[in-house]
């Protein structure tokens, strides 16, 4: 009881809420939306889960009484704000708030969807489905990677889809340069997924049974649902020897916080070439290989989207003998197991020869790359169709 009161008396703030024109949904700070304070006044809006200002609390007392909705709506209120944008958009109140406040949400995708969550709760769509039974979800626009969003999320009435690709993708892509139009594969960069140390119960992935992730009513533990990174990161290994190419592995986070290099390591029985950064760096470390491998991560279908040759091999829940098509490349469309540059391979020999052929593809003359195949990630530089969006909003407010 008393960490509970400690924990509420932590959260408390005095602050006056900022004026603003944009206010971020969730989040103590902005986040990737750092970026829109270039054209517009952004501030961010904490949940209440993780900041309650005392000023807000009183008011809302005072006149439409104590809840969470009318929390957020004196807060938007008191901000000023004419638009509400969600950066977090696997919180379910995101799909919620539209019917207690005036002023239109946006939210943007930050990273594949699909039902893969936490051990103690239910996965993101699983969440969507059950909620939308009692009560009418959506938002205003939701600026969605690409076009099969709409099948995902179909739960979601009254909500425009506008396909605009990843925002961060979109900010790096309107400062870096043009791809070369053709090439010689010599650097071949590995995208990992591992999650932070500090998250990770025992701190290491490797032989750790303790349980990490969910699929509806199948539990991974951690060294489970990472062992197919292994395996590929073996097969990519043999396949650059085999063919005179430098390997690296992207890891996710910086180097006290990445557990990339040990797993590996202990996973493969040797040392290999682990880069690590910060927050937001990995588009330029990525553009630093001439092609990419991963299995799912976000970062891949960008930078295919920025113009960078990429194989996916996208089975881990085979590899675990599930049959669920979560995780599998283009998910939820219904896309051949196998093609030009995506494989359903679980074996290390034969994803040696898929990238064997897939090397020999990329670097033939008549190699053309496409950006955005089946619809699954566009690319709009600088985000524009968001700034119009707001624009628009910021224009029929006044």
């Amino acid at each position: 009881m008393l960490k509970k009161v400690l924990r509420t008396l932590r959260a408390l703030t005095l602050q006056s809420v900022p004026k603003c024109e944009v206010l971020q949904f969730g989040g103590t700070e902005l986040s990737g939306l750092k970026a829109l304070t270039e054209d517009f006044v952004v501030a961010n809006m904490p949940l209440i889960s993780e900041r309650l200002n005392v000023r807000v609390l009183t008011k809302c007392f005072f006149t439409s009484g104590p809840s969470r909705w009318a929390y957020y709506n004196e807060y938007i209120n008191l901000a000023g704000a004419s638009v509400l944008v969600v950066w977090h958009d696997t919180n379910i109140e995101a799909f919620q708030i539209r019917k207690f406040i005036k002023v239109p949400v946006y939210c943007v995708q930050n990273g594949l969807r699909h039902d893969v969550g936490p051990v103690r709760g239910a996965g993101f769509l699983s969440n969507i489905k059950t909620n939308s039974r009692t009560e009418q979800l959506g938002v205003s626009k939701y600026f969605v990677f690409g076009s099969s969003e709409r099948q995902l999320l179909s739960e979601l009435s009254d909500t425009e889809f506008v396909p605009h690709g990843s925002f961060r993708a979109n900010v790096y892509g309107a400062v870096k340069s043009e791809p070369a139009s053709s090439m010689t594969i010599k650097r071949v960069g590995y995208i990992a997924s591992l999650p932070a140390r500090s998250s990770v119960v025992q701190g290491r992935i490797f032989r750790n049974t303790d349980s990490c992730l969910r699929l509806r009513d199948h539990i991974f533990s951690y060294h489970d649902f990472f062992a197919f990174d292994a395996v590929v990161v073996r097969a990519v290994l043999n396949a650059c020897g085999a063919m005179g190419k430098e390997f690296g592995i992207i890891a996710k986070k910086p180097p006290s916080e990445s557990t990339d290099r040990e797993f590996f390591q202990d996973s493969l029985g040797e040392q290999v070439h682990v880069l690590e950064h910060s927050k937001g760096d990995g588009y330029s470390l990525a553009d630093q290989f001439d092609c990419l491998v991963t299995i799912d991560s976000t970062l891949g279908y960008e930078m295919m989207a920025l113009g960078k040759p990429v194989a996916f091999i996208s089975n881990r829940l085979r590899f675990l003998g599930l049959k669920e098509r979560d995780l599998t490349f283009g998910f939820p469309l219904s896309i051949d197991e196998s093609g030009p540059f995506w494989s359903s391979a679980t074996a290390v020999v034969d994803i040696e020869m898929f990238l064997h052929k897939w090397f020999s593809r990329i670097e033939s003359p008549n190699y053309e790359h496409d950006p955005n195949p089946f619809g699954l990630m566009n690319l709009d530089p600088n985000n524009s169709l968001l700034r119009m969006a707001i624009q628009e909003s910021l224009a029929k407010a006044t």
